[in-house]
């Protein structure tokens, strides 16, 4: 197979076969992120005052764009976060500084695709199938050369397109210790951290954006043959299929949370261990509901039962007190009587003996510190000091991560996340109270539904 790294504009204006637009940081996984949200309609133009003009006579379409635009131009941010977040219609249009001018070089390629690590191993495939001619075009020959990030991942197609190891772990690892990146992440835009979290998850929106260009615009539409694909594999955990050889040990409690951090770290290319706990919590139904989702997957799984006798004078959520239902309102304003006293303190202290007997490089666990009932142990503060200990006091050492890749994010960012990584949300329980069916009146409850609700999902 016939692989080429497109150099200059000349290399792509010549092209008359298969060509892939890369463009990492931001847009490739803007458009898969549009495409997973339904969007029925999107374009793409090279130059913004044509975007501008099509806002202007119809106001309802959403511009996807990191460039400046007139004050009476509205526009949303070239964001794969926000554009996660889209509803299947409006149109959408998508216009930015390298990856669409990139595009419209291509006037005489047979096939247009857009690609990155989001969409890695769905995109190769469906290259080697077509066969024929493929060139590859780093966004960053339009513009920010410095931009590294689109030539490793280039690289890593053209390897996995010719029969070598893309090995796209070590491409993320190096873009992660770039200054380049570094700039992104700390000067760029609000939602830099989550639009990082997505573009550099290997696989984590596999769709193949195909390009019909039409004169000074673009049509966007995924394959046939890729949402065809994507229907069957629906919730199947979206993992990295590099061989990393990591390890984490997740904390799994069977609910939206745990369920969404699961997912992630598979994402993210980890071996995963689940473990499970069982405290005397009135809930104990999640118990079962997470050994049920982690058989789901293909992660190795821990379960062990503690004897805490003296929570059940301390707990609401282990002793005979009823549980508390609040007004949405008042969820957080103070500590509620279903706080466990240590609770996750005791948890990782737990997980972190699992990781140091197995050689785990990460405990993963699921707190948040935005739609919360107020728990001290659900904030960042606690977990900075917390990890150094563990380095400190184990032998998992200086290398070993705690993360909590949801503690900032809204529960709806949470249900956009877990939707992206074929998470099976509607499994998962959160109810306090572990009935047959879910209370929908203690706060985990009412914490859940206003997610769902602002995240516009079922």
């Amino acid at each position: 197979m016939k692989v080429k790294i497109a150099a200059s504009v000349e290399d792509c204006a010549a092209w008359a076969g298969s060509a892939v637009v890369i463009d990492v940081l931001r847009s490739s996984t803007t458009v898969c992120a549009l495409l997973s949200a339904g969007k029925k309609d999107i374009v793409l133009y090279g130059d913004k005052n044509f975007a501008a003009a099509l806002k202007r006579k119809n106001p309802a379409v959403e511009i996807f764009s990191e460039l400046e635009f007139p004050a009476d131009v509205k526009h949303k941010d070239n964001s794969p976060f926000t554009a996660l977040k889209s509803k299947p219609s409006p149109q959408a249009v998508i216009v930015t500084t390298a990856g669409t001018p990139a595009i419209m070089t291509l006037k005489k390629a047979k096939n247009i695709f857009m690609g990155g690590f989001c969409n890695f191993s769905a995109l190769a495939a469906h290259l080697k199938k077509l066969g024929g001619p493929v060139l590859l075009v780093p966004s960053n020959i339009i513009a920010h050369k410095e931009h590294l990030e689109d030539d490793l991942c280039a690289q890593s197609f053209k390897r996995a397109l010719t029969g070598g190891e893309p090995d796209c772990a070590a491409a993320i690892k190096k873009i992660k210790q770039s200054a380049r990146f570094k700039k992104f992440l700390y000067g760029g835009p609000k939602t830099a951290a989550q639009d990082a979290e997505i573009c550099l998850a290997e696989n984590s929106l596999p769709l193949i954006p195909r390009i019909i260009l039409n004169g000074n615009r673009g049509a966007i539409n995924a394959c046939r043959a890729e949402a065809k694909q994507r229907r069957a594999a629906a919730h199947k955990p979206r993992r990295s299929e590099a061989k990393t050889g990591k390890k984490a040990v997740i904390l799994f409690s069977g609910g939206m949370d745990s369920t969404v951090c699961l997912y992630w770290a598979q994402a993210h290319g980890y071996e995963c261990h689940t473990l499970t706990i069982s405290y005397g919590q009135k809930h104990e139904k999640e118990v079962s509901v997470a050994r049920a989702l982690a058989a789901e997957t293909a992660a190795q799984t821990h379960f062990i039962k503690l004897s805490m006798p003296w929570l059940a004078g301390a707990t609401s959520l282990a002793g005979g007190k009823k549980i508390p239902s609040h007004k949405l309102m008042e969820i957080g304003k103070k500590l509620p009587s279903t706080y466990v006293p240590a609770r996750n303190l005791v948890f990782v202290s737990l997980a972190a003996s699992l990781a140091d007997s197995i050689g785990a490089e990460a405990v993963v666990l699921g707190p948040n510190a935005v739609d919360f009932s107020g728990y001290p142990d659900c904030t960042p503060q606690f977990y900075a000091p917390l990890t150094q200990a563990l380095k400190t006091g184990t032998r998992l050492g200086k290398n070993f991560k705690l993360l909590t890749p949801l503690i900032k994010l809204r529960k709806a960012e949470i249900i956009k996340l877990g939707r992206a990584l074929n998470a099976p949300l509607e499994k998962t329980w959160s109810c306090y109270n572990g009935g047959k069916t879910p209370c929908g009146k203690c706060d985990a409850c009412k914490l859940r539904a206003q997610g769902f609700k602002q995240a516009k999902e079922k």
